[in-house]
């Protein structure tokens, strides 16, 4: 007989990760916005649902903590059995914090997040936007980011790794003189995922380099890093910085919503005046580029609520801050139980993907939806049309060359005469081409469909001239069993190691510090960040000639080609400027 579960009812019903905590021997929801924290004393059950066409493929975890009981191992075990046997045929993994596996890895893009403390250990829950949380923990990795939580004193650091002091209402990301910038930039993704995610925006990120810490936490009552004179005064300091440390844990209240995005959709534009409606005409449509918005979306599903926030790549420092007001203000009025989540350009989540029912996501390069002051869109536009989720499909605005285009998707081209072209590339699907169908209807653009290579002249013309562009095949995730993979080469730990970034890659994980290389299985690529040392630029070529008998393609930072950036939906050239005016922007 098959034990069935309450929880098993709706498991693995959508593509998407869903994780339950042991508590009291029960299997627990863990809310959305907590996915990737863990707590060394617990035990938990890791579901990972594929949308395989007609079908679901499962991945089945159970993760054990370092300090959880045998009772909760035990029963992390038991459940997961029950739950492959409840239906389906789920590959299952058993996961240890530390060394968990690379696919597990993949699910947390931000990064895994160790808490000290757990159910069992006696830790009571506190509700979220506590601002006397006092802990440290220390950030560690590259590829696969670890948030450890340490001891809260001077003596936790080191000048090769970067530390998050959480101070509640103030988070400082500490960065040591002999850490990278990789370090930085995940540093920087995990404070913003405590301050957004568990402070729901009201806490204040500052950024604080090693040696100015005087300055930076001076008159803070809470904690003072600073250089003791001789090693007694040190242990004495300590002792007392010991005294302050305390865990913060989660909220109590669990959320459990896995639904089709049936449910109730509200969408504001984040103004200085506060939230302006959006026309529901207008749901699914952002805007990204320079001078985008940033969007306040609600969704109600009977009793539960879940708030989106949606940020433009390029919106300024003052919608940030606004959107991150006006959100808690959103949420209070609701009564203060809605699950928040932070959303940037190009990692919507699936359920947010799916608010929008038949109409694709969209992302205009730039501009804005207000009223008035927009900036004139060029005259010409072109489109890219990429299959995301089964019939779900995103569309982003891309520069007007022919470099842009990519065999593999629609795009359509939006001309300065108001005429348009359906272009298909020769691996572009039914969806997409339902895509740009949809978009030419947005634009009023009457578009006659072309199929690759049999473009007329006044396609090329206005692109600027036919020029190279992606004409590999895509490998299609649903119906092949070799994916694109891509690895990180790194001598930062003082010896030369290869690192596979785990699951679908973006632009954020080419590492400026380090060489990346692209496999492609019939073509591979190494990519040279520009602060790349020589022992790296030399032995990653050596090594992917060692194990691999197809082409390499050498390829620097800032000078990639079509075939190269063409993997990556919507390349942005001008990535690199804008992640870095956004760390300056937290800095001190």
């Amino acid at each position: 007989m098959v034990l069935h579960h309450k929880e098993f009812t709706n498991a693995g019903k959508t593509a998407g990760l869903q994780i339950w905590r042991i508590e009291n021997l029960e299997l627990v929801p863990v809310p959305e916005n907590f996915c990737g924290i863990f707590y060394t004393g617990d035990a938990y059950v890791i579901l990972y649902t594929v949308n395989q066409k007609t079908s679901f493929f499962y991945h089945l975890h159970y993760w054990l903590g370092k300090e959880c009981s045998q009772d909760e191992s035990a029963a992390a075990a038991i459940f997961t059995v029950q739950l492959d046997d409840s239906g389906g045929e789920p590959v299952q993994h058993r996961e240890l914090q530390g060394v968990e596996t690379t696919a597990f890895a993949s699910y947390f893009k931000g990064g895994i997040t160790y808490k000290t403390g757990g159910v069992a250990s006696g830790f009571h829950h506190v509700v979220t936007n506590d601002l006397s949380a006092k802990r440290l923990l220390h950030i560690k990795g590259r590829r696969v980011v670890r948030a450890t939580q340490v001891p809260l004193s001077w003596t936790s650091f080191n000048s090769g790794d970067c530390f998050i002091v959480d101070l509640g209402g103030k988070i400082y990301q500490w960065c040591g003189s002999k850490c990278n910038k990789f370090e930085r930039l995940k540093a920087a993704q995990v404070a913003r995922g405590i301050r957004d995610n568990e402070r729901n925006a009201r806490a204040k990120l500052v950024v604080v380099e090693e040696g100015s810490e005087r300055s930076a936490l001076t008159n803070n009552s809470q904690i003072m890093i600073r250089e003791c004179d001789n090693d007694t005064e040190a242990d004495v300091f300590n002792r007392k910085i010991a005294k302050l440390y305390m865990s913060s844990v989660e909220n109590r209240t669990m959320y459990n919503m896995v639904d089709d995005g049936s449910g109730h959709t509200q969408i504001w534009r984040v103004e200085s005046s506060g939230r302006v409606p959006v026309d529901p005409k207008g749901y699914g449509q952002f805007y990204g580029g320079g001078g985008g918005d940033c969007y306040i979306i609600l969704y109600t599903y009977g009793k539960r609520q879940i708030i989106y926030t949606w940020q433009g790549a390029r919106c300024s420092l003052d919608e940030l801050t606004a959107s991150a007001f006006l959100t808690v203000e959103l949420d209070r009025s609701l009564g203060g139980h809605a699950v928040q989540v932070r959303v940037c350009q190009d990692k919507e989540p699936p359920h947010l993907l799916s608010l929008f029912k038949s109409k694709p996501l969209i992302v205009y390069k730039s501009g804005t939806s207000r009223l008035r002051g927009q900036t004139p869109p060029p005259p010409t536009r072109l489109f890219q049309v990429r299959r995301n989720l089964g019939t779900i499909t995103r569309i982003a605005e891309v520069d007007a060359r022919a470099s842009s285009l990519n065999s593999n998707d629609a795009f359509l081209l939006k001309m300065a005469d108001g005429r348009g072209y359906l272009w298909m590339g020769k691996g572009a699907s039914e969806e997409e081409e339902k895509g740009a169908d949809y978009m030419s209807k947005e634009l009023n653009c009457s578009s006659k469909h072309v199929m690759e290579e049999n473009e007329p002249d006044d396609f090329w013309a206005a692109l600027g001239g036919k020029t190279e562009y992606l004409t590999s095949a895509r490998l299609d995730s649903q119906t092949i069993t070799h994916h694109p993979r891509l690895f990180g080469c790194s001598n930062k730990t003082g010896r030369f190691i290869i690192e596979e970034v785990p699951a679908e890659f973006t632009q954020d994980d080419l590492a400026e510090d380090d060489v990346m290389l692209l496999d492609m299985w019939d073509q591979v690529f190494t990519w040279i960040g520009m602060d790349a040392n020589e022992v790296e630029r030399t032995e990653s070529v050596k090594s992917a000639k060692r194990y691999i008998e197809t082409p390499v393609v050498v390829v620097k930072q800032g000078h990639e080609p079509p075939t190269f950036t063409g993997w990556f939906l919507a390349w942005d050239p001008s990535h690199w400027d804008s992640v870095t005016r956004s760390m300056k922007s937290m800095r001190l």
